[in-house]
């Protein structure tokens, strides 16, 4: 499948859930904000939300410092 993380195109497997997702990105669960076709998922649906073809996902990194 095909979907479109933060504007850039990516082929990934079909069945992928947004957990797996921030996985393959290496990035930590507690530290993003995810929105899918632009609805902010919760952080305890990640693993059930699975992508799909097409889906626009929008990824919010929060970066501890000063």
């Amino acid at each position: 499948m095909i979907i479109i993380v933060n504007g850039d195109s990516m082929t990934l497997d079909d069945g992928l859930s947004v957990s797996m997702l921030l996985e393959r990105l290496k990035l930590t669960e507690k530290r993003v904000v995810v929105e899918v076709n632009e609805e902010i998922i919760d952080k305890n649906n990640f693993p059930e939300n699975i992508l799909s073809d097409g889906s626009k996902v929008e990824i919010i990194q929060f970066v501890p410092g000063g």
